[in-house]
């Protein structure tokens, strides 16, 4: 089960000694938890020297303290006062004194910008965050008097990316780049070879997720367009190469992690993904994957999605 991870950024402040436009830095610990099956686990961030502040509202954390443990490769080019935040998913880039950030080539504007604090770079968590999919909650417990920032990682949904300013074809990259990962992580796990991208089989599938959307789904795979399903298909649609093609399809599911969810508990599904089983019964290891999706808006703000996985083998095993 992949992890998922939490940040509780508690902040102990005296709150009628501080006031809310000022620095404070020594009240604020920085706490990693660890959600897993065998229960919650937490550790607390050793800050170098300096240590996170609060500057108008917003919180700035140490960069490299808290990014490397939220696994960020970090890159710092002072030519250019740019920050590059690396992940499996995620380039986020900020510049120093900016008071706007990339995070995958969209543009977000800052409350706050980063900026170096006792020669270190500061950067504003709850923005950052929120750009990539994590949810910030500020929490006052005026007996206590303390602050707490939570930050809960939640599943990758299109409103989210919508809320953060990605485009309709970005959010199709996106969630489906994420049903790639979730499945070769699964493959992983059973001791089987990832499956390789495939691009024009990606397309392929994005198109039948989109018709499927637009005209319905037809029982045995059936594309609208020609006719055909499965292997005929993918040549009639130009891939030429391929030898033997199949496609697991859904519609309703949310979320990446849902729809694999989904097929992993259909045998025929679960098989496809696992064994390389294709409908035309060979069940010889189709190493390329693609993957489509489709969604359209629905009364009371729901989506109707439609999600195809799609994978092929261009020669011939024997």
């Amino acid at each position: 089960m992949r992890k998922i991870i939490s940040v509780i950024l508690v902040c102990c402040v005296a709150l009628a000694a501080m006031p809310f436009g000022a620095v404070a830095s020594e009240w604020i610990d920085v706490i990693i938890l660890n959600q897993t099956d065998e229960g919650n686990r937490h550790a607390t961030v050793r800050f170098s020297d300096q240590r996170p502040v609060i500057i108008d509202g917003r919180t700035l954390v140490p960069i490299r303290d808290v990014f490397e443990q939220l696994n960020y490769n970090i890159d710092w080019n002072a030519d250019t006062q740019q920050v590059t935040l690396t992940s499996d998913n995620n380039i986020i880039i900020v510049t120093i004194d900016s008071e706007t950030f990339t995070t995958n080539d969209v543009t977000h504007t800052l409350d706050v910008p980063a900026q170096i604090i006792n020669d270190r770079t500061m950067l504003p968590i709850r923005a950052l965050l929120e750009s990539v999919g994590y949810h910030v909650v500020w929490e006052e417990n005026i007996t206590s008097r303390t602050i707490i920032i939570r930050v809960d990682y939640r599943p990758l949904s299109v409103q989210r990316l919508q809320f953060a300013g990605y485009s309709y074809s970005q959010i199709q990259d996106i969630l489906e780049q994420e049903v790639i990962r979730i499945v070769n992580e699964i493959r992983v796990e059973y001791g089987l070879p990832v499956l390789t991208f495939h691009p024009e089989l990606a397309e392929i599938a994005r198109y039948r997720a989109q018709e499927s959307t637009d005209y319905g789904y037809i029982t045995g795979h059936i594309s609208h367009l020609t006719g055909l399903a499965h292997t005929a298909h993918a040549r009639a649609m130009g891939l030429t190469d391929v030898w033997v093609a199949g496609e697991n399809w859904h519609g309703g599911r949310q979320t990446p992690q849902a729809v694999v969810d989904s097929w992993m508990n259909s045998p025929g599904h679960y098989e496809f993904i696992i064994s390389g089983h294709s409908t035309s019964r060979h069940s010889h290891h189709l190493p390329y994957i693609g993957v489509g999706v489709a969604f359209q808006e629905e009364n009371g703000g729901s989506f109707n999605f439609n999600w195809t996985l799609w994978l092929m083998r261009p020669d011939s095993p024997w």
